[in-house]
Formats: C-alpha cells, sequence, structure tokens
C-alpha cells in the first residue's frame, strides 16, 4: 500500500510542470553565493533542491581552488624560473569550473537533474 502511495508521489512530482522563473533561479544557483536563491522560492521543489546543491558544491569548489591557487602562488613565488606553473594551473582550474557551470546551466535549460562530472555526486543540502 505504501508503495503504491510513494509511485504516485514520484509521478506527481514527474507531471510537476517546471517554470521559466524556476530555471533562472536554478540557473542562477550556479553563478556562487546564488546558490540560495532557487530554495529560497521554491522550498519544496525536488529540481530546485538539486540544482541549488549542485551549485552550492561549485562554490565549494571555487573557494577550494582558490585557496590551492594562492598556497601554490606562494610557493612557486620563491622559485624564479618555476614562477608560471602557477599560473598555467590557474588557468586550467578556472577553465574547468567554468565548464561545470555551463554544463550545469545546459542542464538546468533542458529541465535535466544531471549531476556535474567529478564534484556532482557530493550531496551537502539535503537530498529528499
Amino acid at each position: 500500500m505504501e508503495n503504491e502511495e510513494k509511485e504516485v508521489v514520484e509521478a506527481e512530482d514527474a507531471l510537476q510542470k517546471i517554470t521559466t522563473t524556476e530555471k533562472v533561479l536554478c540557473a542562477l544557483a550556479y553563478l556562487g553565493i546564488l546558490f540560495f536563491l532557487p530554495i529560497l522560492v521554491n522550498k519544496d521543489s525536488k529540481f530546485s533542491r538539486f540544482h541549488s546543491n549542485q551549485g552550492f558544491i561549485m562554490l565549494g569548489a571555487h573557494i577550494c581552488f582558490w585557496i590551492v591557487r594562492k598556497v601554490l602562488a606562494l610557493i612557486f613565488l620563491w622559485i624564479p624560473f618555476l614562477v608560471w606553473i602557477p599560473v598555467v594551473i590557474n588557468i586550467l582550474l578556472s577553465l574547468g569550473l567554468f565548464v561545470l557551470m555551463i554544463i550545469g546551466i545546459i542542464n538546468v535549460c533542458y529541465e535535466k537533474t544531471k549531476t556535474l562530472p567529478i564534484i556532482g555526486n557530493i550531496h551537502i543540502l539535503d537530498k529528499d
């Protein structure tokens, strides 16, 4: 009996129409600190929660990579012939995060809840 009710609820969630406003807010979730906007507006939407979580993970990745870049810059600052290494790492990390951001926004546009490569399987915000 409970399984049937659960299937009905899941079917209703699948039929729930995602509005243009919700899509825009979910796309904004991938732009740093704005990750909280979809949850703030649509508390009960699984779509909004999913993309808010992905945006929060992206923000955490940005902060971690920023720290790594600063530490590497401090280390390689004192080695004149290796000073270019932090610059190359900075470019590669920034490009990688930019690509992940674009993938997330494309997933929002196509109304997909597909996780981001590499960092997408981390769940900080509640899943349900």
